[in-house]
């Protein structure tokens, strides 16, 4: 009877100091080396219901702890993803595919380690999905607009993650017989959700249009600043704008790119600098000035931009391409290339 106590209390030893070590390896050890500043302070209410989760298994079997376990996982790989060699991945398909294929493979080994049925180990991972994106929204208590700007780029990628489980989740609990069919399906799908599926849907909640493609009317007028007065221009035929709110050096100089392969081409290319002040506008305007680009650069109030269908919940700099007063196009502004392909499609005689 002692013995079988010493036994199942190593267990227990092992399972907290594996779980503990999980938790605070992206906010202490990952965010220590790579950014110098040991996030878990700041963040000690997202980690701390997932430690009291933690400590609450050590009181229940094996499956429990081995579920509670895997619900932390979520988190635990993001952080890792994202903030280790993943991170340097020059497209996000390629991004996607990888950690995807690793999802699928941690799982089906961590089930072939496991006396808890695939299934269950695929309610709880979704779950653990669940609290990754929840809870940080519910405790600060953003609207469903703010979810969507904040999350779209992570909710798109894990759509690609929990889908690709389901078929992984199946491979884990059918018969041999259907081994190979079953991972032909796993393989394809890894690869639609990395090249079609899970930028569709980020690009859909980012700039609200699936492949970039959009038909929206759209009347736009913006002011260019001489010394110190304000004039006002209007476009028609194709024209094409960098909506951005720093004047980026990196996204202007791959948007004057953009404008150089198209120089022979009837397009009109602008930065469009998003302000609320005069002090803002000329920072922008200073900014602009020194990086010696071509492409003019013109204002608009944030208000107005609101209120316009080139409005995007995305962060970052991004393209709107218009053909007189029709919006045709919105898509990210770095990498160019989808912007790209949709102008060339669209001068083609």
């Amino acid at each position: 009877m002692r013995f079988n106590m010493t036994i199942e209390t190593k267990k227990k030893i092992i399972y907290i100091s594996a779980y503990i070590f999980c938790l605070i390896f992206t906010p202490v050890i990952l965010a220590g080396c790579i950014r110098h500043r040991i996030s878990l302070w700041q963040d000690w209410w997202f980690y701390l219901p997932l430690c009291i989760a933690g400590v609450i298994g050590c009181f229940y079997n094996t499956k429990i702890r081995n579920l509670i376990f895997l619900f932390q996982i979520p988190t635990a790989l993001h952080g890792l993803f994202t903030m280790s060699a993943f991170r340097f991945l020059s497209e996000h398909d390629h991004y996607v595919i990888i950690t995807t294929i690793l999802w699928c493979i941690l799982f089906a080994l961590w089930h072939s380690h496991s006396t808890v049925s695939a299934w269950r180990m695929l309610g709880v991972t979704y779950l653990g999905f669940l609290y990754f994106f929840a809870y940080p929204s519910i405790w600060f208590g953003e609207t469903w607009k703010d979810f969507i700007s904040n999350t779209s780029g992570s909710i798109s990628t894990s759509i690609a993650y929990m889908t690709s489980l389901l078929p992984t989740a199946w491979l884990c609990q059918t018969k041999n017989g259907y081994l190979k069919g079953t991972l032909t399906i796993i393989i394809i799908y890894v690869f639609a959700c990395g090249f079609y599926i899970s930028p569709g849907v980020y690009h859909h909640l980012q700039y609200g249009t699936y492949s970039g493609c959009i038909q929206k009317k759209a009347t736009l007028m913006v002011r260019s600043r001489k010394g110190n007065q304000n004039t006002f221009k209007t476009f028609s035929g194709y024209h094409a704008h960098l909506i951005t709110n720093n004047v980026n050096i990196w996204t202007v100089k791959k948007f004057e790119g953009l404008a150089l392969q198209f120089r022979n081409q009837p397009v009109q290319f602008s930065i469009l600098g998003v302000v609320n002040t005069p002090d803002k506008a000329e920072v922008l305007s200073r900014k602009h000035k020194t990086m010696h680009v071509t492409v003019p650069l013109y204002f608009i109030s944030r208000e107005k931009l609101k209120k316009s269908p080139l409005k995007a919940n995305a962060y970052g700099d991004y393209i709107c391409i218009l053909k007189n007063d029709t919006l045709i196009y919105k898509g990210e502004a770095d990498p160019t290339t989808r912007a790209i392909r949709f102008l060339s499609n669209e001068l083609q005689p």
